[in-house]
């Protein structure tokens, strides 16, 4: 917001397109009214939509991420279960793969003996 000193007053966004054209605008304003202060205002709408936004989208991501946990999970522990090693190694790998929650079962099918 910019008050002249005739009491006019302008609203001018600096933030989007053609800052250069407004930025000439205020400067012009400026020459013309010595006593001019201007006064920032910040769009708390756009920073609002934004958190809505990515709230919004952890609604499909957190879904997507708990279900390709869920068939990580199934195909390590088949392998775990079918595979030749002794019981204390299947254990272990078990254990890593349940209570590293998405990284353990990624980390058994990556390092796990084939």
């Amino acid at each position: 917001m910019v008050h002249t000193a005739e009491e006019e007053t302008y609203k001018v966004n600096l933030g989007s397109r053609n800052s250069i054209k407004k930025q000439e605008f205020l400067n012009e304003i400026k020459a013309k009214n010595p006593g001019m202060t201007e006064t920032y205002v910040t769009e708390s709408n756009e920073l609002f939509s934004s958190f809505l936004l990515l709230y919004q989208a952890l609604y499909l991501i957190i879904p997507l991420l708990i279900l390709v946990h869920i068939i990580l999970l199934w195909i390590a522990l088949r392998r775990i279960i079918r595979s030749q090693i002794e019981s204390t190694e299947k254990l272990v790998y078990t254990i890593i793969a349940l209570f590293f929650t998405f990284f353990g079962p990624i980390i058994y099918l990556t390092t796990g003996k084939r």
